[in-house]
């Protein structure tokens, strides 16, 4: 009897670790996928701004050597200011509800 409770102790332990570790690789992965969509958005957000003004519109430009991100850029008017509200959104092709936005404000063109 006290080794079939030692036993189940036992696989009850290692299965919460192998949960623990799942979660926590899964977690690590996310991370790593927020930090890069973050530099990428600085990238084009930087770009531009570069540019100083933008056309209202939507599009979606490909992003050299990331062919599994899908980045969009949305540019609409403001009223009553002569400035475009614009969104970059940025997520895995794979995994679109896994995104990252920022907002900004540019010139009209």
């Amino acid at each position: 009897m006290e080794v079939i409770v030692t036993i189940a102790i036992i696989i009850g332990g290692l299965i919460f670790v192998m949960k623990t570790y799942s979660v926590t690789s899964q977690v690590l992965k996310s991370s790593n996928d927020f930090f890069k969509f973050s530099l990428l958005l600085e990238e084009e957000m930087f770009g531009l701004e570069e540019k100083g003004e933008i056309a209202e519109g939507t599009w979606a430009p490909d992003i050299e050597g990331h062919k599994d991100i899908l980045l969009q850029v949305k540019a609409a008017p403001m009223d009553s200011v002569d400035l475009n509200l614009v969104t970059l959104d940025i997520s895995r092709r794979t995994k679109p509800t896994q995104n990252c936005s920022l907002y900004m404000y540019l010139n009209k063109s």
